[in-house]
């Protein structure tokens, strides 16, 4: 995904199951929670498999994480994780059809990253917040 903006959705604005993805020149904001006042993420990467680049982008303003990685790869650089309530979240679980799974996280920093929020900005530091992993899609017909 290049050159976009996804603003104001409810529980994730991109979220990558398990695959290979790049986003690159993007603006992720306001990301408000579902219905039931769960989530709320900008950006969600997870599943073993799943290895994120997210290079010269923004995300700012979501109700639970800027960028939220369960048991997946990120590489990020040139980018500013804002304003979030979690700026960059980490785990090592999350939801399969079949149920919890566990997985080591790898993040991998090119460098330019800050986040915070107003004159607060820093190098980002990825923890955990013992968040819940957004369920999986359901299967495509």
């Amino acid at each position: 995904m290049r050159d976009s903006l996804v603003s104001g959705t409810k529980a994730a604005g991109i979220a990558v199951y398990g695959r290979p993805a790049t986003i690159e020149r993007c603006e992720v904001r306001d990301v408000a929670p579902d219905r039931a006042g769960k989530f709320g993420d900008g950006v969600i990467i997870q599943g073993a498999s799943g290895a994120l680049r997210l290079e010269g982008s923004v995300v700012e303003g979501c109700a639970r994480a800027g960028v939220s990685v369960f048991g997946a790869s990120l590489t990020i650089g040139a980018s500013a994780l804002r304003c979030n309530a979690i700026d960059l979240d980490v785990e090592s679980r999350w939801v399969e059809a079949t149920g919890i799974v566990e997985h080591e996280v790898s993040l991998i920093d090119s460098g330019g990253t800050v986040c915070g929020c107003g004159d607060a900005l820093s190098r980002c530091h990825g923890r955990s917040a013992a968040l819940e992993p957004l369920p999986p899609p359901p299967p495509l017909p």
